[in-house]
């Protein structure tokens, strides 16, 4: 299981931040991977890139909002 933390405005950086994470769960075959979130909210953009990403992902994401 993989787990990291976001913190802060969705921008870009926690758009690709979170990116690389489901990427990387993906290669090490991880059972799944949780993302603790504390965020007001963000970039519409960068929100749908995680959004895409996360319903692409052949690893289980979990969301935990903080």
């Amino acid at each position: 299981m993989l787990v990291i933390t976001v913190n802060g405005v969705i921008n870009p950086v926690s758009s690709e931040y979170i990116h690389k994470a489901i990427k990387k769960a993906s290669d090490i075959n991880a059972e799944a991977l949780i993302i603790e979130l504390d965020t007001p909210g963000g970039l519409d953009t960068s929100m749908r890139l995680i959004v895409k990403d996360i319903l692409d992902s052949p690893v289980p994401i979990i969301v935990y909002v903080s």
